[in-house]
């Protein structure tokens, strides 16, 4: 709108007109926008926080690896401490001499 306008030299109620648009004033802010730079910037805060949807397929892959070398280990410790354990609960019967 803006560069129809400049090209062609009209007024903002013209350029309104020819756009479709309700109030030339529209036009008229869009203009002032683009001439301070601030046009195209985004509105509102920027997020905070990286959210799961934007983690990358590798970095999910290496955290999925981590937790099961994790759950790996944890699993075998709970067994050989449950072999202790029966051990020790069924001590082996010994003959004496």
């Amino acid at each position: 709108v803006i560069n129809w306008r400049l090209k062609n030299h009209e007024s903002l109620t013209n350029a309104a007109r020819h756009f479709g648009i309700s109030a030339p004033f529209v036009i008229y802010q869009w203009e002032r926008l683009a001439a301070e730079g601030r046009l195209n910037k985004p509105k509102g805060r920027p997020p905070k926080m990286k959210n799961n949807k934007d983690m990358s397929v590798y970095e999910k892959n290496k955290q999925l690896e981590q937790q099961v070398t994790y759950l790996q280990a944890k699993v075998a410790y709970l067994e050989k401490l449950d072999a202790l354990i029966q051990s020790k609960k069924s001590p082996t019967k010994k003959k004496r001499k």
